[in-house]
């Protein structure tokens, strides 16, 4: 009895595992007629799709045979269809000429100069140096490059790169006018800032960190860096100035550093739930944050004798409904422009004795010439009085003293990054005298460098 009670077990375990394959193998069976059908199925829709376009083609050929006899030139027959093709063709050599030049359809512009190429990647940031000879761009491709526009308008403007370990947000000049202050994208998304010093090799140049500052906002990313050199300070009217970068997070404070040594020299805090543009004038004496409240408050970056003495909050620009968007310093500090959420722009009057508590007065007070609920994001103010506006794609010049717009226009495909005019004039193409000229950068991987309306003029 007990021999049999085992074989009716093993009996059992040997039918279970067959019943076991047996549905394995019909799952697998079940499987490869599935993808059989289905490849049949998609072979007959394939199959239905090139009927149906063969269908709509036969039904097109007497209509583009028609609309070609009605141009002339056309012939009956075999003769139809190949007048057509030749129109398709001489179409679609038009239609490769309209694509190849709408990239710069900007050149056509009066004020249009040149177009800086070779960016596979989203440029954050262009500077000048401070002799108009150099412009620096910072892009996300991991690298700075140097181009050198001593020819502002030349067809073959030379370039070259410092390869960087992360990310280029921010770039300017050092105090020496040729190597470059770079703010980098680190992990994960803090900032870092390096001074790149430029040595020969040979007869090469290359560029190499002579100090690098780690987490310069703490854990804060960059919304805006500006650098302004020693000589730069110096030359409008600051005396014993150091050159300084200024960097300023999307949320929380603003940080002031030395170009010397890369030294924390200041801590600025807006006291706003969100910064949105920062603006320091171009002999780096004032700060100021268009930030989410309708105040924008200005500091001063003071010097003396024993250099550098502190950065103190001076005054309030008081009067806007809303949260200002933008803002620009006037080249010597002694003006400045806002622009609001409250539909309106102001000119503001800096000379004033801040000391005793006057405040600045506002010498403008207009409509922005924008739709309504736009506001302009960025904003530049030129050495020959020309404010440069942008938003989105779009530049509006204005004239400082009266407030009308100068011109308007598209001057890039993407959103503008950055706008910056050259600290001195420079010869441009048709002009008697030196201009005022602009380099705006953007998200369509492009640098336009265009020169002021007021050279027109």
């Amino acid at each position: 009895m007990a021999e049999a009670g085992a074989t009716s077990s093993a009996t059992q375990a040997v039918l279970a595992l067959f019943g076991i394959s047996a549905a394995v193998m019909a799952l697998y069976m079940a499987t490869l007629l599935y993808r059989v059908v289905s490849r049949i199925t998609k072979s007959a829709s394939a199959a239905r799709e090139v009927k149906s376009k063969g269908s709509a083609k036969s039904a097109a050929a007497p209509a583009a045979a028609a609309a070609a006899n009605q141009q002339g030139g056309a012939k009956q027959g075999g003769g139809a269809r190949k007048a057509d093709l030749k129109t398709l063709i001489k179409q679609s050599k038009a239609a490769e000429k309209i694509a190849a030049t709408k990239e710069d359809m900007a050149a056509h512009h009066a004020l249009f100069i040149n177009t800086l190429k070779g960016h596979p990647d989203v440029i954050n940031a262009a500077a000048w140096s401070p002799n108009g000879r150099l412009l620096a761009t910072a892009c996300d491709d991991m690298q700075l490059r140097l181009f050198d526009v001593a020819d502002v308008s030349s067809q073959h403007i030379k370039f070259k790169w410092v390869q960087a370990p992360q990310a280029a947000l921010g770039v300017g000049f050092g105090n020496d006018g040729s190597s470059l202050v770079a703010a980098l994208r680190g992990i994960p998304d803090v900032v870092h800032l390096v001074h790149y010093v430029p040595h020969k090799q040979g007869g090469a140049i290359t560029f190499e960190p002579a100090w690098q500052k780690q987490a310069v906002l703490g854990h804060e990313q960059l919304l805006e860096m500006a650098v302004v050199p020693g000589p730069q300070s110096e030359a409008l009217g600051v005396p014993q100035a150091g050159g300084i970068a200024v960097l300023l997070s999307p949320k929380k404070e603003g940080r002031v550093f030395g170009l010397a040594a890369g030294g924390s020299l200041a801590e600025f805090k807006p006291n706003s739930f969100h910064n949105h543009a920062l603006a320091v004038s171009a002999n780096g004496r004032f700060i100021c944050v268009a930030s989410f409240t309708a105040d924008v408050m200005v500091w001063e970056v003071q010097w003396g004798r024993d250099g550098y003495k502190g950065t103190p909050k001076v005054m309030d620009l008081k009067g806007h409904k809303s949260q200002v968007m933008s803002a620009a310093f006037a080249p010597d500090g002694s003006k400045a422009i806002t622009a609001s959420k409250d539909g309106t722009m102001r000119i503001w009057n800096l000379a004033v004795r801040y000391q005793l508590q006057e405040d600045p007065k506002v010498l403008l007070n207009l409509p922005l010439p924008l739709p309504t609920g736009q506001c302009f994001d960025r904003m530049a103010w030129g050495p020959d009085g020309t404010i440069a506006a942008a938003v989105g794609g779009f530049i509006h010049f204005i004239d400082n003293r009266s407030g009308k717009v100068l011109e308007v226009l598209h001057a890039h495909d993407g959103r503008i990054t950055s706008m910056q005019w050259s600290p001195v004039l420079l010869r441009v193409p048709g002009a008697d005298e030196p201009a005022a000229v602009l380099a705006s950068s953007s998200s369509d991987r492009r640098v336009r460098i265009w020169r002021s309306p007021a050279s027109l003029q």
